[in-house]
């Protein structure tokens, strides 16, 4: 429901390490691409997630229709899902990354959550027929009787990166763009984002121009997921690649001349953590035509570089955000294998709390199909 009686200034988008209630799906679909397969390359992995995800937080699951339903309630029983803690919505949708054309949820100091709605239009209109997708927010805000507020721009979630105290980190080629927001300014989306997510300090990283993500394989003009996130002790963790000839590189270098430059909302400047990412995938070539495999950053708990969530988070004992918010490191290890949580997936604020005795978090980029790529369709 749209409610003219809040102030969408007195909200603010939490940080994804933060308690929250729930994690959003979208359910894939055969009907979802015209290449026969994609419910069943994809369906395990979203059976996996709910599996691993559903004892710590419900787990809410948007499926296209009566039928999609009771196939998949079907499947979760089988595979020994508990109902208890599952959801199943029935909304249109066209493709499975809530994430990105999902709501973005905010919350005010109350405790009290809404939705806002980013005019979702296909990632800068590269991919046709997505009016299921861009109308979800305010279907879901209709379902669950749930204040919405609507954008006054075009951007997708996974575009978009908050520490939940006032900075904002993005990549101007995924926002700052004309095939999501023609005819505004930087000064103008700022004020949009601003008023709608609780933000007031703005980190702007470069991006890349549409040819070079195209040649990545990225069909999402370089979100920020692909660049940079933020951490709970204040470091920002960055890509980067010691590959001379990774064509990549380029990027990686501005992107971190950038956060070098950077300060968070107190004018402290962030300390940089690297990740480093393996080459680049060729054998991912044949399969969809792609120059190379995307880059996301993923919470998990292996690999040697740690994250510091340490004493203060679990004193506190809050939960981390969607991709992290899980307590068994093997299912963690499930779940990022094809390497889909942290685009298909959307946390919804919460009382949830990380145990006590949670495992740390540790830190990895991996290569891999996240989100749409060029070639897909």
């Amino acid at each position: 429901m749209t409610d003219t009686n809040l102030d969408p200034t007195t909200f603010r988008m939490p940080a994804e390490w933060e308690p929250h209630e729930a994690v959003w799906l979208q359910w894939p679909d055969e009907s979802m691409r015209r290449n026969p397969g994609y419910q069943l390359k994809l369906e395990w992995i979203w059976i996996a997630m709910t599996r691993a995800m559903q004892p710590h937080v419900t787990v809410r699951i948007v499926v296209g229709d009566e039928a999609q339903r009771d196939h998949v309630g079907g499947q979760l029983r089988h595979y020994g899902v508990e109902r208890g803690n599952t959801e199943l919505h029935i909304q249109p949708i066209n493709d499975v990354w809530m994430r990105d054309n999902g709501p973005i949820f905010v919350v005010d100091d109350q405790g009290q959550v809404a939705i806002t709605d980013w005019r979702f239009n296909g990632y800068g209109a590269k991919f046709e027929d997505r009016h299921d997708d861009a109308a979800i927010s305010a279907a879901l805000a209709e379902q669950l009787n749930m204040p919405c507020f609507k954008a006054p721009l075009t951007t997708e979630g996974g575009a978009v990166e908050v520490n939940g105290s006032g900075t904002f980190m993005a990549t101007k080629s995924s926002i700052i763009d004309p095939n999501r927001n023609p005819d505004m300014s930087q000064a103008e989306i700022e004020q949009g984002l601003g008023g709608h997510l609780g933000v007031s300090n703005f980190v702007w990283l470069s991006g890349a121009p549409p040819a070079a993500c195209l040649a990545f394989g990225d069909g999402t003009d370089w979100h920020v997921d692909i660049a940079a996130r933020f951490t709970p002790e204040g470091a920002v963790l960055y890509c980067w690649s010691d590959d001379d000839n990774d064509p990549r590189l380029p990027y990686l270098k501005q992107h971190r001349e950038e956060l070098e430059r950077a300060a968070d909302e107190r004018g402290r400047e962030t300390g940089e953590v690297r990740a480093h990412l393996t080459a680049l995938l060729q054998d991912d070539l044949q399969e969809g035509g792609c120059a190379g495999e995307i880059g996301r950053l993923q919470l998990l708990d292996r690999t040697d570089l740690e994250l510091g969530l340490a004493d203060s988070a679990r004193e506190d004992g809050t939960a981390e955000g969607v991709g992290s918010a899980l307590h068994d490191p093997g299912a963690r290890r499930e779940m990022v294998r094809e390497g889909v949580v942290d685009e298909a997936a959307r946390a919804e604020p919460g009382g949830v709390k990380r145990p006590r005795d949670a495992p740390m978090v540790r830190a990895q980029a991996l290569w891999h199909v996240n989100g749409p790529r060029r070639g897909e369709e």
